[in-house]
């Protein structure tokens, strides 16, 4: 099976339709999304449409969490809290309660699919190196080979052995061949916001027939994008960053 997944859309339409667009070049059989479709980007409804059409394999994330009235916005910066706000005025009710009933986390075959760590789920954790990853597995009570997260914007990998976790993939480019001896975290990285200075859209690919791993780039509108952030009044930075992949 070939699996699609996907995190950090952030109301980012024309990230998204590129996103979609270049999975249809590759065969996928099954898509994820690993939480946070608004947020920060202009079209909040548009994404949740897209993905409600997707997939069923959706779960929240912490700006879902926020728009949803699940979460507070005490921790968030001025930025991220004002297009909460938004998209709260913006938001169909239909969407709204979608939003309201995704899970924390997802169990589908081997995989462990999360938004943050599954540790403490519900706080959003951040994974971003080996303490966070040998932390998080001392208090899993099951060993899903795999973990796919989002959350950070940015592509990441660690394989455990044993006990000890390693960060691996130098090159974000290469695939990942999954040893069945080992335990994976991966991070998809952002679909609509990415933060590792690159600003195109990363996406990942799982298959599992034979066991690689994979990240890729598509470009899109990114002007579009940026200009209707700044059209609807939202903070400037938020149409910005856009172009800074940061």
């Amino acid at each position: 099976m070939r699996l699609g997944i996907f995190s950090d859309v952030h109301a980012n339409l024309e990230a998204l339709q590129a996103v979609l667009n270049a999975y249809k070049q590759a065969q996928i059989d099954r898509y994820i999304c690993l939480g946070d479709i608004v947020g920060y980007g202009a079209d909040p409804n548009e994404c949740c449409h897209l993905v409600r059409d997707l997939t069923d394999l959706v779960v929240l994330g912490n700006h879902d969490a926020a728009c949803a009235g699940r979460m507070s916005t005490e921790w968030f910066n001025p930025a991220a809290r004002a297009a909460v706000e938004g998209h709260q005025q913006m938001l169909e009710a239909a969407h709204l309660h979608w939003l309201a009933q995704l899970p924390y986390c997802i169990e589908f075959d081997d995989l462990l699919l999360c938004h943050g760590s599954p540790y403490q789920a519900e706080e959003f954790p951040y994974i971003l190196d080996e303490t966070d990853v040998e932390t998080m597995m001392q208090y899993l009570s099951r060993r899903h080979r795999l973990i796919l997260v989002g959350h950070t914007h940015q592509g990441t990998a660690f394989v455990v052995r044993q006990q000890q976790a390693l960060q691996i993939w130098q090159d974000t480019s290469q695939k990942i061949q999954i040893s069945p001896e080992h335990w994976y975290v991966f991070n998809v990285g952002s679909v609509g916001q990415p933060r590792d200075g690159d600003w195109r859209p990363s996406y990942a690919i799982l298959d599992t027939a034979t066991g690689t791993f994979e990240l890729r780039r598509t470009e899109y509108d990114v002007d579009l994008a940026s200009d209707k952030i700044a059209r609807l009044g939202f903070p400037q930075m938020l149409s910005q960053r856009l172009f800074l992949g940061r």
